[in-house]
């Protein structure tokens, strides 16, 4: 393993199944100094995902989720947030954001990364944001 990560679970799922990469932005919640984020597995394909959270005034944040299984993190870089780890079995995770701004807009791979199959699902925005 050149990488030192685990890298069966991807190897099996791409080339053996047919399961897909989809994931879903559930909902936001924002609470006076925090703001709860959900988000789902819908396919069946686990990924580690890179999420991004807008803030009034335009700030943003980048955060990363990594998975269990890969029992190794990658090198991020000095604006990335890591979050705890997404277990391979649970379908949900959330994750709270401290904050005094409202949160407006939140991307899961905003810069197209991964093979999501629904991009649709991927971002919130203020619209739809409680």
């Amino acid at each position: 393993i050149v990488s030192g990560s685990e890298l069966d679970w991807y190897l099996d799922d791409w080339t053996k199944t047919t399961n897909i990469i989809d994931y879903k932005v559930v909902s936001v919640e924002n609470n006076n100094e925090r703001c709860l984020v959900k988000l789902e597995r819908v396919g069946l394909m686990p990924f580690p995902l890179d999420v991004i959270v807008t803030f009034e005034g335009g700030v943003e944040q980048k955060y990363h989720i990594p998975l269990r299984m890969m029992r190794k993190d990658r090198p991020l870089g000095a604006n990335i947030k890591k979050l705890d780890d997404w277990p391979w079995a649970n379908p949900y995770y959330s994750f709270f954001v401290s904050t005094t701004k409202k949160v407006l807009k939140v991307s899961i791979d905003p810069e197209n990364n991964i093979a999501d199959v629904n991009r649709k699902n991927n971002t919130l925005t203020k619209e739809n944001i409680e």
